[in-house]
């Protein structure tokens, strides 16, 4: 899982959340909390790395942990409201099915957009032109998702980080969005 996060940002909640819940039967709320504690554990790892690499852009960090961390402690707060009962795993396992299906739906998407339109990640992220609100918004939504579901940071902040800065580069990308 740490390889697979570090290399494209992804992989925590897209794969270690649905594994712990289908191949080992965890709860869903047990899966979701292990998988965010160990992001806790792996994240600064890859973090150091990039930053020493240079690829992430701290400006957008910092917009992004503006609106993330407050919506990610909404987000647990949900979660915790769901509570544990069947109906309550029936429904997170719903929305963390439908946060996977959007990401790759997602991803489907910007992939196409930019085959069509011969797009290429080339930006360095000290030519961004940052877009503050915007950039707080995918904080926002990314954060609530992860809260709720442990799916979000890497699969769908990268997907949004990517419809607002279509030409920043996969590098650079991951870097900001891991860190």
């Amino acid at each position: 899982m740490g390889l697979l996060v570090g290399m494209t940002g992804a992989g925590g909640g897209a794969l270690m959340t649905p594994m712990l819940i289908l191949l080992f039967g965890v709860t869903p709320t047990a899966a979701i909390s292990s998988d965010l504690v160990a992001a806790v554990v792996m994240r600064p790892f890859g973090s150091a790395v990039h930053l020493r690499a240079g690829t992430v852009n701290r400006q957008l960090v910092l917009l992004l942990a503006t609106g993330s961390i407050p919506a990610a402690f909404l987000g647990a707060y949900l979660l915790h409201l769901l509570g544990s009962s069947t109906a309550a795993k029936s429904h997170i396992e719903t929305v963390l099915g439908v946060a996977l299906l959007v990401g790759a739906g997602a991803m489907v998407l910007r992939f196409t957009l930019d085959r069509r339109a011969g797009a290429h990640r080339s930006d360095e992220i000290h030519r961004l032109e940052v877009r503050p609100l915007l950039t707080v918004a995918v904080g926002i939504v990314g954060g609530v998702t992860v809260g709720l579901t442990s799916v979000g940071s890497g699969s769908l902040m990268i997907i949004m980080l990517l419809f607002v800065y279509p030409t920043i580069s996969a590098k650079q990308l991951v870097g900001t969005d891991l860190t």
